[in-house]
């Protein structure tokens, strides 16, 4: 990964909130869902003018690997 990307990933805030922006590209619209993994998102790509779901981890699991690969 560039170091541009690991900048703005370590940038990106562990729980989004409606109206919030993420990485420059998704409006997040709101929570369509969650389990033990994380929570999925509807979000608005700002360039595409689409709507997309987004799953985003637990912030609890990116410390460990196993959970990481687990969750992908």
């Amino acid at each position: 990964a560039s170091t541009e990307a690991t900048e703005a990933e370590a940038q990106v805030p562990a729980d989004w909130q409606v109206g919030d922006v993420i990485l420059g590209l998704y409006r997040v619209e709101g929570v369509l869902g969650e389990g033990g993994m994380g929570r999925v998102y509807k979000v608005r790509h700002r360039g595409w003018g689409i709507e997309l779901a987004v799953k985003s981890p637990r912030p609890a699991l990116l410390g460990k690997a196993i959970a990481v690969e687990r969750f992908e």
